[in-house]
């Protein structure tokens, strides 16, 4: 499996984090990469969370690989919103469930 589990002891509730292992070059160099295969909810309602707590994300696109469902989201590298939603996640209303996104693969031409 490619997300690993950990909690989080900032929380008193000790809130379940879910770290994306995604490895895969993304469309810009302010892309973030978000596993979300173990969540239940469909690709657009996921979409429509992530632009409630970024809304200054340029773009969120879905794709399937295999059995997992993976989200990238797009900010302007130079938008701080890119280190808050990689350190924070996409949080959830009803559960403890966070979501943290890896960074992008740099895409390297040659």
């Amino acid at each position: 499996m490619n997300t690993t589990f950990e909690n989080n002891i900032h929380n008193s509730q000790q809130d379940k984090v879910i770290r994306s292992k995604v490895w895969r070059a993304g469309r810009s160099s302010g892309s973030a990469l978000l596993d979300m295969t173990d969540r239940s909810e469909s690709p657009v309602q996921l979409m429509v969370l992530i632009a409630k707590q970024f809304p200054s994300r340029n773009t969120v696109a879905t794709t399937k690989e295999d059995s997992r469902k993976i989200a990238e989201i797009n900010f302007d590298p130079l938008d701080p919103a890119i280190d808050h939603i990689l350190k924070d996640g996409i949080t959830f209303e009803n559960d403890t469930v966070k979501l943290l996104p890896c960074r992008a693969v740099p895409l390297i031409r040659l």
